[in-house]
């Protein structure tokens, strides 16, 4: 009995340890993404990112209501870019998640050392001029693609059975 009491109170040690541990781990490993997060300028690619996201979304929609006003579409631009600048915070903590699950705090810090490299810098400072030229291409390609499937869907020759 006495044994059993003992073999019970190491399991219990165990776990309890185990757990704190998990619990340092996820807390070191969420403070390296955090760290890399502000190495790599996430900051600045969030901006870049809610504008060219409002920008394009209002001229695709503009595309198929053109009875809007330039006033109406501008204001939506805005509501657009103000809602996802109130949830980026919640995006954040998406991303840290998803960085937590498939890093160690060794490459995440090896990752946030890279941006600190004059090559690493570089990126940073000119990321979010890439993402906003870089839309621009996206956008004419997937129109093309989305534009080429319609019409064949519409031709009699090809469309599906």
């Amino acid at each position: 009995m006495r044994n059993g009491r003992i073999w019970l109170a190491i399991l219990a040690f165990t776990c309890a340890a185990t757990a704190a541990l998990a619990q340092d781990d996820l807390a070191a490993r969420r403070a390296a993404v955090q760290e890399l997060l502000v190495a790599r300028g996430e900051d600045k690619l969030i901006a870049a990112t809610i504008e060219v996201m409002g920008r394009s979304y209002v001229e695709r929609y503009e595309k198929s209501h053109p009875e809007m006003t330039a006033e109406r579409l501008k204001s939506f631009e805005k509501a657009i870019e103000t809602n996802l600048d109130a949830t980026k915070g919640e995006y954040l903590n998406h991303t840290i998640d998803i960085y937590v699950a498939h890093f160690s705090v060794e490459e995440l810090k090896t990752a946030a050392n890279f941006y600190k490299t004059d090559l690493g810098k570089k990126l940073v400072s000119i990321n979010p001029s890439l993402l906003s030229e870089g839309e621009k291409y996206q956008m004419a390609w997937q129109s093309a693609a989305i534009t080429k499937a319609l019409n064949d869907l519409n031709s009699p020759a090809k469309a599906p059975q």
